[in-house]
């Protein structure tokens, strides 16, 4: 399993806000798409790591 994860070239978190968003907030250079009002999902690349 550490193999696999040593190879990953980006990873993806959801994150479950308390507060409704209209928007996906800007988060210096990541990619984030808002999935709905209470989630946002945040892509980290290896590079960022």
């Amino acid at each position: 399993m550490v193999n696999v994860v040593s190879k990953l070239q980006r990873e993806a978190f959801v994150l479950t806000l308390a507060e409704t968003i209209d928007a996906a907030p800007d988060l210096n250079g990541y990619d984030v798409l808002r999935r709905n009002e209470h989630e946002i999902e945040v892509e980290i690349t290896k590079e960022r790591t």
